[in-house]
């Protein structure tokens, strides 16, 4: 019945959000980058906070090595450290991607240590394209992506007003030129009470 009620209220234009999280902050880096096109927010459920991640990157020329790395997606894993068991993490919210890379686990531990949540983020920038990511833990654990190892990190964005990082939304650039797959070019993170 609640679906035939949701379904009748679209259509007669009266669109209801049923358990829209609002985030109380959001987080942005100090020289991020402004063209593009911003991708809608992705949340984790209700009560869950962003305790880990992975990037997916793509390498144009495989010849190049790992300086050759350019993002193309980030995704946030979420759990309820104060519930759940520590090590649930299964869902995941992650920025829109293009098919092109890979997801790569981090050479080191993408995750927060035990009961810790992410709560600001720093960007490594070149030739206008994000590249790699650095993520800050309510412990002081700063956790390193392994995305491209040259270029220049951000200054740290804002600590989270809130619990921690609950959501993620991307610039992203589409094809340019030679270029036949869209790359990151900003990122904003949203904190949650």
């Amino acid at each position: 019945m609640h679906h035939f009620l949701s379904l009748l209220l679209v259509i007669i234009g009266l669109h209801v959000s049923v358990q829209t999280r609002i985030p109380r902050s959001v987080l942005t880096v100090p020289n991020g980058v402004s063209w593009g096109t911003w991708d809608e927010i992705k949340m984790c459920p209700r009560e869950k906070y962003a305790i880990g991640f992975i990037l997916k990157v793509y390498r144009p020329s495989s010849n190049a090595g790992d300086d050759n790395r350019v993002l193309t997606g980030i995704r946030l894993y979420c759990t309820n450290v104060f519930k759940d068991s520590y090590l649930d993490y299964r869902q995941s919210v992650q920025s829109e991607v293009d098919r092109s890379g890979q997801w790569i686990f981090n050479r080191l531990d993408g995750f927060c240590s035990c009961v810790s949540l992410l709560t600001a983020f720093q960007l490594r920038f070149e030739d206008g394209m994000a590249t790699n990511i650095k993520f800050n833990c309510s412990r002081e654990q700063v956790l390193e992506g392994d995305g491209r190892s040259r270029g220049e990190w951000s200054g740290w964005s804002q600590k989270c007003e809130g619990i921690g990082i609950c959501g993620i939304s991307t610039l992203r650039e589409g094809p340019q030129g030679n270029r036949n797959y869209s790359v990151l070019k900003n990122v904003r993170m949203y904190c949650c009470s």
